[in-house]
C-alpha cells in the first residue's frame, strides 16, 4: 500500500466556494484519501465494484475533491461486493486498518454500515504524524451496502416487516440499558417479557441462533443486514440502503445504475462514480445539484472538534506550566466571588483570551476574528478597554504537541499578530499565564472556554465565551444592533402571538422573546411585566406557546420549557408540572407541545414536532407517555379540535388526520383528510387566538427586575454568569451594557 505523495501547498488553509478550510482539516484530508487509496488497491486486487456515495460522489462531480464544508468520505457497494470486501478486508487490512463492523466489532450496533478506519484514538507521536501526512486522528472511510429489493411485494413487505421488528426491539433493548444506567431496574424488568419474547420471534422467522456471548444490539445489527441480503440480484429491479427505504420507499435506485463506472478525479486520487452520475445527484440532491449550498457535514463539523476538547485543559496547562516556570501539578486557588461593584465608572475593561485547544479546531477563522475584535475596541475605546491574554503555541523539547507540524501557518500568523498588538496601543497585553495577575481589575472576561474562563467565573463577574464563526461589524457600541431581546431601555418592546388569554380586552401574555410574563390591557394598550421565568435559560425560541384555562386559573403550555406552569391569577400563585420527555429529543429543541386537552382530571399535552401525547395527573404529577405509533416526523402547529370523546388533529406539513380517543387513549392516523371540511375547523381555532401583534403597547412597571434577573438566570454552580456567543439570547454589547450599568448604577 503505497504512500500518497502530498504537495505541502495542499496543506495551506484556503478558501473554497466561500467557506474556509483550515490547516487540520488539510491533514484530515489527506490522511482520509490515503485511507481510501488504500481501499481502492484492495478493491482492485479482488475486483471488488465501488463507487463514491453521498457527498463523496456530489464532492467528485462538482468540486473535483471534497466539497468544502465536508471532511469524511463516503462509498457503497452492492450486497454482493459489500460481503466479498469484509471476507477479504480481514486478512488484507488487518496490519493498518481495523474493520469496524456488526460481524468484526463487539458493540457496534449500527445497521447497514461498516468503518475502516486506521485507528479510533487521537495521538500526536512523531510515528503516527509521519504516516497520517500529520493528521493525529483517527480517521477512515464508511462504507454503505446497497441491496435488492424483491419484485414480490409479499417478499418485499415480509423483509420489511422483520426490520421494523429488529428496530423496534433495538429501541426497546436501548431503552432498557438507558433505564438502568439512570438506577430504574424495576422498569428495566419489566421490559425483560417484551425482550424475550420478541427474540423468540425473530429466531422463529429467521433461523438467526442468539447468544450471550455478544450484546444483543449487536447480534440484531447483523441479522438486519442478513434480512437486507434475502433478495438475489435476478429478484429485483431496484437496490436501496434499507433503513432509508424503510421510512421512504422513493428510496431506491435501478439496479442497472450501478452496472458501470467511471473515473474522476478527487483532489490528487481518482475514483469511481456511478457512470449516469447526474441521475444520481439529481436522485440524491435535486436538480440544482451543482449549485453549491453552503452547509456541515451530516455530523457536527468539524468532527474532530470534540476529538480536541477531550484534551480537557491539557494545552493549556502545558501552556501555564512553561510560562510561570512551574511543574506539572500545577495548583490553581480560584478567587472568592465578588461581582460587579458599583464604582461609578462609565468604562468596562474586559479580558480576552484566546486559547490553543479552540484555535487549533477554528484555525481558520482565528485570525481575522481576532483582527475584529481588535477593530471593534479600537472604535469602542470611550467606554472599553482591553487586556489581551494570548495562549501560546508552546513547543517544549518533550515535543508532546508539535505545533510546527500541526498548523505551522496559524502558529506563524497568531505569533505575528501578537507582536503586532504589543506595539499598536490598543489594549494591554498580558503574557504572564499568571491568572491572579490577568484577571486583575477586570469586568468581564470574553474569549475561549479555558482554565482562564473558570478561573475568572469563580469571581462572579460575567463570562462570555466567543464563537469564531460570529464576526463583530466594527459599529460602535451605542449604535450596535442589539438582538430583539428586550433587555434595555427603549427596546425593551414584549412581542406577543400565540402565548395570550383575553377576555374583555384585559389578560395574560407571554412574550415570545422574553422569558417574562405580562398582565395585558389590550384596550388602554399597556402591558405590565409581572413575572420573569429564571428558572428556563432564555433562548427566544417560544418558551410557552399557548395559555388555557382551567378551572381558576390559567395554564401555560411550554415550547421550550420543562415545565407546565399553571397561574393563578386572583391570588398570584404559580405551581410547576414537569412534562419533559427524557426519551424523546427534539430536532430543533424548543416548540414541544402544540396544545392542550383536560379530560375527567387528567391533562394531555400534544406534542408539536413529533407526535405524541403527554398524560399528566396533575395532582400526583405522574405522567405516562402515549406513543402514536407513528416514526414520521409530522409538525402540529394548528392545534387540536375536541368532538366530543375524541380529540382530531391535523398536520400542518402532510396530509394526515390524527384523531385521539381520549376514553382508549389510542390514537389513529388517517392518511388523507377532506381538506374542504377541515380546513375551516382549523380557521376557527386561529381566529379564537387573540393576536396581539399589531397592537403597540406601553410597558409599566421598571423592568431592572427582569434585566438583572436574566443574567442572574446564567449563573451555574454559584460560579457567574456563564453566556454563549451566538448561542445564549445575550449579545456581547448587551452583556457590556449590563456591567456598566452595575458598575454606575444607571441604565
Amino acid at each position: 500500500m503505497a504512500r500518497l505523495n502530498i504537495s505541502p501547498e495542499f496543506f495551506k488553509a484556503e478558501i473554497r466556494d466561500g467557506f474556509p478550510i483550515g490547516e487540520l482539516m488539510k491533514r484530515n484530508w489527506a490522511a482520509q484519501l490515503q485511507v481510501l487509496q488504500d481501499v481502492k488497491e484492495m478493491c482492485e486486487k479482488y475486483n471488488i465494484k465501488w463507487f463514491a456515495y453521498a457527498g463523496t460522489h456530489l464532492g467528485a462531480v462538482r468540486h473535483k475533491g471534497f466539497i468544502p464544508w465536508d471532511d469524511d468520505i463516503d462509498i457503497c457497494m452492492l450486497g454482493e461486493d459489500y460481503i466479498k470486501f469484509l471476507y477479504y478486508a480481514t486478512d488484507e487490512l488487518k496490519d493498518r486498518y481495523k474493520q469496524i463492523s456488526a460481524y468484526s466489532w463487539g458493540d457496534w450496533d449500527q445497521r447497514a454500515i461498516t468503518r475502516i478506519v486506521n485507528a479510533t484514538n487521537m495521538e500526536f507521536n512523531a510515528e503516527r504524524l509521519d504516516e497520517w501526512h500529520n493528521c493525529p486522528f483517527g480517521v477512515g472511510t464508511d462504507i454503505f451496502p446497497f441491496y435488492y429489493i424483491p419484485r414480490d411485494k409479499e417478499k418485499e413487505e415480509f423483509i420489511l416487516d422483520l426490520l421494523e421488528k429488529i428496530d423496534a426491539l433495538m429501541g426497546v433493548s436501548s431503552y432498557q440499558i438507558d433505564l438502568i444506567k439512570q438506577g430504574r431496574k424495576d422498569e428495566a424488568d419489566e421490559l425483560n417479557e417484551i425482550i424475550t419474547s420478541s427474540i423468540i420471534g425473530l429466531q422463529e422467522d429467521t433461523g438467526f441462533e442468539f447468544t450471550a456471548e455478544k450484546t444483543l444490539t449487536n447480534q440484531l445489527s447483523m441479522l438486519y443486514d442478513q434480512v437486507c441480503r434475502f433478495t438475489a440480484e435476478d429478484e429485483a429491479d431496484y437496490v436501496t440502503i434499507y433503513p432509508f427505504y424503510e421510512t421512504n420507499k422513493e428510496w431506491k435506485i435501478p439496479k442497472e445504475k450501478f452496472a458501470s463506472s467511471c473515473m474522476l478525479p478527487f483532489e490528487m486520487i481518482e475514483i469511481p462514480v456511478m457512470e449516469d452520475y447526474d441521475f444520481f445527484c439529481r436522485h440524491m440532491y435535486g436538480e440544482n445539484y451543482m449549485t453549491p449550498v453552503r452547509g456541515g457535514a451530516a455530523h457536527d463539523y468539524p468532527y474532530f472538534s470534540n476529538r480536541i476538547r477531550m484534551l480537557e485543559n491539557k494545552l493549556e496547562r502545558e501552556d501555564l506550566v512553561n510560562r510561570l516556570h512551574v511543574d506539572d501539578s500545577l495548583s490553581l486557588v480560584f478567587p472568592e466571588k465578588e461581582g460587579i461593584k458599583k464604582n461609578g465608572e462609565n468604562k468596562c475593561k474586559v479580558l480576552y483570551y484566546t486559547g490553543v485547544r479552540e484555535m487549533m479546531i477554528y484555525g481558520e477563522y482565528v485570525i481575522d476574528k481576532i483582527r475584529d475584535i481588535f477593530k471593534y475596541f479600537e472604535q469602542n475605546k470611550d467606554h472599553l478597554t482591553l487586556k489581551w491574554c494570548p495562549g501560546m503555541f508552546y513547543s517544549s523539547d518533550k515535543k508532546v504537541i508539535d505545533y510546527d507540524r500541526l498548523v505551522p501557518e496559524l502558529k506563524k500568523d497568531y505569533e505575528a499578530l501578537i507582536e503586532e498588538y504589543r506595539n499598536s496601543g490598543i489594549g494591554e497585553l498580558d503574557e504572564s499565564g499568571n491568572p491572579e495577575t490577568e484577571i486583575e481589575g477586570c469586568d468581564i472576561f470574553y474569549g475561549d472556554e479555558s482554565l482562564l474562563s473558570d478561573f475568572f467565573a469563580h469571581t462572579g463577574k460575567p463570562v462570555y465565551i466567543q464563537d469564531y464563526h460570529t464576526r463583530f461589524a466594527g459599529d460602535e457600541l451605542e449604535d450596535f444592533p442589539i438582538k430583539e431581546s428586550g433587555l434595555f431601555g427603549d427596546i425593551a418592546n414584549p412581542e406577543f402571538e400565540d402565548a395570550v388569554y383575553l377576555e374583555g380586552g384585559k389578560g395574560y401574555a407571554f412574550a415570545k422573546n422574553m422569558n417574562a410574563f405580562y398582565k395585558v390591557d389590550k384596550e388602554n394598550e399597556t402591558c405590565e411585566f409581572i413575572k420573569f421565568f429564571s428558572n428556563e435559560i432564555p433562548d427566544g425560541q417560544y418558551l410557552y406557546t399557548a395559555i388555557k384555562k382551567v378551572n381558576e386559573g390559567l395554564l401555560l403550555i411550554p415550547g421550550a420549557a420543562k415545565n407546565a406552569v399553571l397561574f393563578n391569577p386572583e391570588k398570584s400563585i404559580y405551581r410547576e408540572y414537569d412534562v419533559s420527555v427524557d426519551t424523546l429529543s427534539n430536532w430543533h429543541d424548543f416548540v414541544k407541545y402544540a396544545d392542550f386537552i383536560e379530560n375527567d382530571g387528567k391533562w394531555y399535552f400534544i406534542g408539536e414536532r413529533y407526535t405524541h401525547i403527554l398524560k399528566l395527573n396533575p395532582k400526583t404529577g405522574e405522567k405516562e407517555l402515549i406513543d402514536t405509533g407513528h416514526e414520521e416526523t409530522v409538525w402540529l402547529r394548528h392545534g387540536a379540535m375536541r368532538e366530543g370523546g375524541l380529540v382530531k388533529i391535523v398536520a400542518s406539513n402532510t396530509t394526515e388526520l390524527l384523531t385521539f380517543n381520549l376514553r382508549t387513549e389510542k390514537l389513529f392516523v388517517k392518511k388523507t383528510y377532506n381538506t374542504k371540511e377541515m380546513v375551516p375547523k382549523l380557521q376557527k381555532i386561529a381566529d379564537e387566538i387573540p393576536n396581539l401583534i399589531d397592537v403597540k403597547l406601553n410597558l409599566e412597571g421598571n423592568l431592572d427586575e427582569y434585566i438583572g434577573a436574566v443574567f442572574e438566570s446564567y449563573s451555574k454552580n454559584d460560579k457567574g454568569f456563564i453566556i454563549k456567543e451566538n448561542e445564549d439570547w445575550i449579545s456581547f454589547a448587551e452583556a457590556i451594557k449590563y456591567v456598566i450599568w452595575q458598575k454606575t448604577g444607571v441604565k
